[in-house]
């Protein structure tokens, strides 16, 4: 609508006019401009604008929320990562972002918002620079898309400094594994016998052991491949996927006895005739990855053994390798990690603990008469 207005001295020409859908947000786009001498010039105007914002070269401010671009971006993330990836990212948006930036518009998101936020994680969680990370990358989408002008504030912060504390790393001692695995033996759970034997003497991960096939497993060259692993997609439902990184896909060797158990445990319980996974459900599916550890803590609770996770199996075969006198280089390849200094933290860990039982011996040595 173009009208005239009043000034103390003047009369002038504006307009507030809808001028079309913005492509991108969907809305509608309605400009407002003041201060024309004459009708014909906000016509002009009015003219020339809509000719621009067809043609796609109009900039303009839109008053788009944090939560309308976290929408837009999202379906954008999720074709660049994995399912269990995106789950996670999504449940951590909803929980934690959302319930902080969703009803923002973009232009009001100052450092000084930012600040606060880092402020306000930093003390709640381990990981609060990650949840950060995540947060700043939706006002990048938004920018490079042209919904602000304005680089992203979330760049111009101080984070806290909180003294990040790793998770522990917790092993079994040669003597322990050996008698954990011959109590699975003992109490006839051969499937299970199978597989933690699997794991504590090759160090694969629980979703690659249960997303293994026989015919990863070359029984003549006592291979190996690992290929894929069990994940949970974007609707929190397991399913195979390639492995974690591009170095854990690898062709790794197996001794002569752990492949003997395995065809034992295939020929007792008739494994061979399913659909092809080495430890499969009753309908020959692979198993949930929920099933190891509950099984696992049967037996631990039962005989009150060391409380472990499943995982605890490939810190304790990282362990014992370091103790057989491999080097770090080719652990690392073993285990499939993609960094070294995974594989350093847990070598500085093993070393860490093992010095603080050797000088605990010594001293029972030196007290015993």
């Amino acid at each position: 609508m173009i009208k005239k207005y009043k000034l103390k001295n003047t009369e002038k020409w504006m307009f507030n006019e809808y001028i079309g859908t913005d492509p991108i947000t969907e809305k509608q786009v309605v400009l407002t401009r003041r201060g024309f001498n004459t009708k014909k010039q906000a016509e002009a105007a009015l003219r020339e604008i809509k000719y621009k914002f067809d043609k796609g070269k109009l900039k303009y401010t839109t008053s788009i929320t944090y939560g309308e671009a976290y929408k837009m971006w999202l379906p954008l993330y999720k074709e660049t990562v994995k399912g269990s990836s995106f789950a996670r990212t999504k449940r951590d948006f909803e929980l934690h972002i959302l319930p902080v930036f969703e009803n923002l518009p973009l232009s009001n998101i100052t450092p000084a918002v930012c600040q606060r936020f880092a402020n306000e994680i930093a003390p709640k969680f381990v990981r609060y620079r990650e949840l950060y990370r995540k947060a700043l990358r939706v006002y990048d989408y938004a920018y490079k898309v042209g919904f602000v002008q304005i680089e992203n504030p979330f760049n111009r912060v101080i984070m806290p400094n909180k003294k990040q504390s790793k998770a522990k790393v917790i092993f079994l001692e040669k003597k322990e594994l050996n008698l954990l695995l011959e109590t699975f033996k003992k109490e006839k759970n051969y499937k299970w016998y199978a597989f933690f034997r699997l794991l504590a003497y090759t160090g694969i991960r629980r979703g690659e052991a249960l997303a293994l096939m026989w015919s990863d497993i070359d029984f003549k060259k006592k291979t190996i491949s690992i290929n894929k692993t069990i994940s949970i997609d974007s609707d929190n439902c397991p399913c195979i996927t390639s492995t974690k990184t591009s170095s854990s896909n690898r062709v790794i060797d197996v001794d002569i006895e752990t492949l003997d158990i395995l065809k034992d445990y295939a020929r007792n319980n008739k494994i061979l005739s399913i659909k092809g996974f080495v430890f499969p459900d009753r309908n020959g599916n692979f198993l949930s990855l929920s099933r190891p550890l509950h099984n696992l803590r049967k037996i631990t609770d039962k005989y009150n053994f060391k409380k472990v996770t499943v995982h605890s199996f490939r810190h304790t075969h990282c362990s014992l390798l370091f103790d057989a006198g491999w080097d770090i280089k080719s652990v690392q390849e073993r285990l499939g990690h993609s960094e070294i200094e995974t594989t350093m933290d847990i070598y500085a860990h093993v070393t860490k603990e093992k010095k603080k039982k050797n000088m605990e011996s010594f001293v029972k040595f030196m007290q015993a008469n």
